[in-house]
């Protein structure tokens, strides 16, 4: 938080990210924060989202308390990529 309201003062263009796995567990709130935003999709390859898992399980001692088992992380970031093939990032009002 403190370093996004530092980035916010800078005057400069920013974008924002939903951060996973919040955004999976609570889509209402994740509505709420990027309402009045416009999303623009970054693209993630099959192959790329496979690199994205693995490297979500390089914080293996977080996965029991984030995603429950590593199947269970797969499969959810897996179905959040499904969505648009990718990940989107915000622009517009300051969060």
């Amino acid at each position: 938080v403190l370093v996004r309201r530092a980035a916010e003062q800078t005057g400069h263009s920013l974008r924002y990210y939903a951060d996973i796995p919040y955004t999976i567990w609570h889509p209402d709130q994740y509505a709420a924060l990027t309402n009045g935003l416009s999303a623009e999709v970054f693209p993630i390859t099959e192959a790329e989202l496979s690199v994205w898992q693995d490297a979500i399980m390089a914080y293996s001692s977080q996965i029991s308390s984030l995603f429950l088992t590593e199947e269970n992380m797969r499969a959810s970031l897996r179905e959040y990529w499904g969505r648009v093939q990718g990940i989107n990032l915000f622009t517009g009002k300051q969060l």
